[in-house]
């Protein structure tokens, strides 16, 4: 087995360019979380890279299915004086442990069995990271407009083309994957009705309750899918968004740009550690941050703020300070009886998130 590990130690990835990320890796042993292509590889290689001797290694690496060599992975770590190792796509549950100073692993799955490792997300670009991505220079609005064509990919960012996630799509997601997410596509930004979903896959094959839902975690777990609850904890249903807002157009034939919109607005909030909430009158509530989100984004901004001063009650009375209209069809600011109002496009409020 020492064998296939020599082969790795002398022959790893090559150094491609890197484009620093928000997120870091900052710890000596690092659980990297996150999704089918949203950069964990390249995160981790630029962490590697910062050392002279270092091991990676790819679960997935359809050469590797035939050796079992992490029992003798120590050995090798000890004889070589590794300084860093990396382990790409370990599956659910992976627990094993190395005597390495250094170690991230890399997986679509949460970490439950390293407790002395830190655990980093790493989820799809931000609009600023999407900036930084594309190939060429791009002013705000422009890049809104490519941002909301080609999805939050790095790969489609760099490549300036929706293709890669075209092409990415069956390799990324299982079959039942697929046909779930091609059902929630319609739904972006809805109360999610997942036995409605069952049923619909249900006429076509054969489908168990147990693995439907299953799936559906699954979804959730790798951050395929993301949802928002209720502000009334005794509402049942749940918002149901795409980690990538890009599905929406490859999944559905159907345009509805105030979904795809929310969705990106999602995606942005995702960056912040307080989980937002929704109601009858705003998408998305921070109540953190004393934030309200509402999305429409042809609104007039005199119109727009009218609708929001209509309600400053309802907003002051969740301790809401500041109500945010995505709109781009103008900006404005003013205030009504102590509630700060702001209609922005959405590229003025995403380069402006903190």
């Amino acid at each position: 087995m020492t064998s296939v590990l020599d082969f790795l130690f002398q022959n790893p990835p090559a150094k491609g360019e890197f484009i620093p990320r928000k997120a870091q890796i900052e710890h000596k042993k690092t659980w990297l979380k996150g999704g089918a292509g949203v950069g964990k590889t390249a995160l981790a290689l630029d962490f590697l890279f910062k050392f002279e001797k270092f091991l990676y290694i790819d679960l997935a690496d359809l050469r590797l299915a035939n050796f079992d060599f992490l029992g003798v992975l120590d050995e090798f770590i000890a004889k070589n004086e590794i300084e860093a190792l990396c382990i790409d796509s370990a599956p659910r549950g992976f627990a094993s442990e190395f005597k390495c100073e250094n170690v991230v692993v890399a997986s679509r799955y949460d970490n439950s069995n390293l407790k002395d490792y830190s655990n980093l997300t790493l989820r799809g670009l931000d609009f600023e990271e999407f900036i930084a991505f594309y190939p060429r220079p791009l002013a705000e609005g422009a890049a809104f407009s490519h941002f909301l064509a080609l999805g939050n990919s790095p790969e489609c960012a760099k490549a300036a083309s929706a293709e890669g996630l075209r092409l990415s799509f069956l390799a990324r997601f299982e079959p039942l994957e697929r046909k779930i997410l091609s059902r929630l596509a319609p739904r972006l930004s809805s109360p999610l009705a997942a036995l409605q979903v069952f049923r619909e896959i249900k006429e076509s094959e054969k489908l168990s309750k147990d693995r439907f839902y299953r799936t559906l975690a699954t979804l959730e777990e790798t951050g395929a899918i993301g949802f928002v609850a209720s502000s009334d904890e005794k509402a049942k249903f749940r918002r149901v968004f795409f980690g990538d807002f890009a599905l929406k157009s490859l999944l559905a034939i159907s345009k509805d740009p105030r979904a795809v919109i929310a969705n990106m607005v999602f995606c942005e909030l995702a960056k912040m550690e307080q989980e937002p909430v929704f109601t009858s009158f705003a998408d998305f509530v921070l109540a953190g941050r004393a934030l309200a989100i509402t999305v429409s984004p042809f609104s007039d901004p005199e119109l727009a703020a009218l609708r929001v001063k209509k309600r400053a009650r309802e907003f002051l009375d969740l301790g809401i300070t500041r109500a945010l209209v995505v709109s781009n069809a103008g900006e404005l600011k003013t205030a009504h009886e102590g509630l700060k109002i702001e209609i922005s496009p959405f590229w003025r409020w995403a380069s402006g998130i903190e």
